[in-house]
């Protein structure tokens, strides 16, 4: 007598090398790989001196803004980090002008 190995259930079999290497890839056999699309741009982030330069406004302002919540930020650690995009939108709300600090930003060198 012939001893046939039993064949285990259809979802609990081997997967093949090729079904393997698709998983691996995270594509489907056939299926032409692409590279994923770029992550979005990070908005430039500011500290309270960059936005005291920016305003012309002494730093007491800039965190009564803050605490107010009219001038949105995110405090990271001891520091709080404000986005570009909302200082200057805080700015065209109020009509206040902003000072261009690129050039005489000391990181940027």
């Amino acid at each position: 007598m012939g001893s046939k190995k039993p064949q285990p259930p259809p979802g609990d079999r081997k997967p093949t090398a090729n079904e393997r290497e698709a998983f691996r890839t995270h594509h489907r056999p056939g299926q032409k790989l692409t590279s994923p699309p770029p992550p979005p741009a990070m908005a430039r982030q500011l500290s309270v001196s960059e936005v005291m330069q920016r305003t012309g406004e002494k730093r007491r302002h800039v965190l009564a803004w803050i605490n107010g919540g009219q001038l949105d930020a995110v405090k990271v650690g001891w520091k709080w980090s404000i986005a570009e995009s909302e200082l200057e939108r805080f700015a065209r709300r109020l009509g206040m002008r902003l000072a261009d600090i690129e050039a005489t930003n000391p990181e940027d060198n």
